[in-house]
């Protein structure tokens, strides 16, 4: 963690230089408002704000050294009462310390999370976009596929053009026509067959003579 503090106090800045060493933060020390690097906490005092320098800009968190705590505590995420110990130092930077890895962790989950739902939009559009293309695949293939004949082209026809048609029909009226007329041959054969059968018993008993005139 790196901390930069802006004081013109040098106890201050003995007591920051001690603790800081205990904590394991790199410590920067400056005696004016300027500061045009990162820092994860900057800490300062009252008497050095400088409103036309947002250090917030510049800091992750962002601290003041004040005798009068409620003037400035929604100018700051924290601020350290003046004076001070070391050990009261010591556990707001803990604090701080802990705050800042919170939120790390927190920045993390969220983007995570983030990611977890992009990816999750991006796998239903490829869905989507696979089902399209098996629709459009399949269209394509119904298409293309002569065993299958659309609804409103069967009611036009269907595969047959007119002349086509009208052949089936000359066809189909000719055979009817070709029954019928060998069925009326067949009929009249039978009616030669009995008449041929009638006129040789005619024949046939005419050889023979027969006294009265009863019947035969």
């Amino acid at each position: 963690m790196n901390l930069l503090l802006i004081s013109k106090t040098a106890i201050i800045k003995q007591i920051f230089n001690l603790v800081s060493s205990k904590l394991d933060v790199t410590l920067s020390i400056s005696d004016i408002n300027i500061s045009h690097k990162m820092f994860d906490i900057i800490i300062i005092e009252d008497d050095l704000l400088d409103d036309k320098f947002p250090l917030k800009e510049y800091a992750k968190r962002l601290g003041i050294i004040t005798k009068n705590s409620n003037k400035y505590a929604n100018n700051a995420n924290f601020t350290l009462p003046k004076p001070f110990l070391p050990s009261a130092l010591l556990e707001i930077l803990k604090e701080q310390k802990d705050a800042l890895s919170k939120e790390i962790e927190d920045n993390k989950s969220i983007i995570e999370e983030d990611n977890t739902l992009v990816e999750d939009e991006i796998d239903d559009t490829i869905d989507y976009i696979q089902t399209l293309a098996n629709d459009i695949t399949q269209e394509i293939d119904d298409e293309n596929d002569e065993s299958i004949v659309n609804g409103a082209f069967v009611q036009d026809g269907g595969i047959l053009d007119p002349s086509e048609l009208s052949k089936i029909e000359d066809i189909l009226t000719n055979t009817s026509d070709n029954t019928i007329i060998q069925e009326d041959e067949n009929e009249a054969d039978e009616w030669m067959d009995l008449s041929q059968i009638i006129d040789d018993a005619i024949e046939e008993v005419s050889v023979y003579k027969f006294d009265g005139k009863s019947p035969i």
